[in-house]
């Protein structure tokens, strides 16, 4: 993955602690294929975004930079999706599972209920 961005005091912002743990990469994925679905990540804060996609606890993270559009290549299969806004807090967020049969997705990420996936705490 790559490094997350600096924090505004210049330090590195490290994943939070209720992070889902990564035990490896889904095969295929990442990689624009016949057989993936995209998972579009449209960020419109004006902060990054962490995000996490988890089947089985195999996945991959991103960070999806303040008003802009992120893209995750993915098989088929049942998602949980994980946020975290980098602004210093330990929170991590999630939605609704996603279920991918042949088809692409996005989700809009909005810290107010405006966006079309609705978030809540993990506790």
């Amino acid at each position: 993955m790559p490094r997350l961005p600096a924090s505004p005091s210049g330090t590195e912002f490290r994943k939070p602690s209720k992070w889902p743990p990564l035990h490896g990469g889904l095969e295929g994925s990442n990689q624009i294929r016949f057989d993936n679905q995209e998972i579009r990540f449209d960020n419109q804060e004006s902060i990054a975004v962490l995000v996490g996609v988890r089947n089985q606890g195999r996945g991959g993270d991103a960070t999806v930079q303040p008003n802009s559009v992120h893209s995750m290549w993915v098989p088929d299969g049942r998602y949980s999706v994980y946020f975290h806004y980098l602004d210093g807090r330990d929170v991590v967020s999630t939605g609704r599972e996603i279920t991918l049969r042949r088809q692409n997705v996005t989700l809009q990420l909005r810290r107010q209920a405006a966006g079309n996936y609705p978030l809540r705490r993990l506790r």
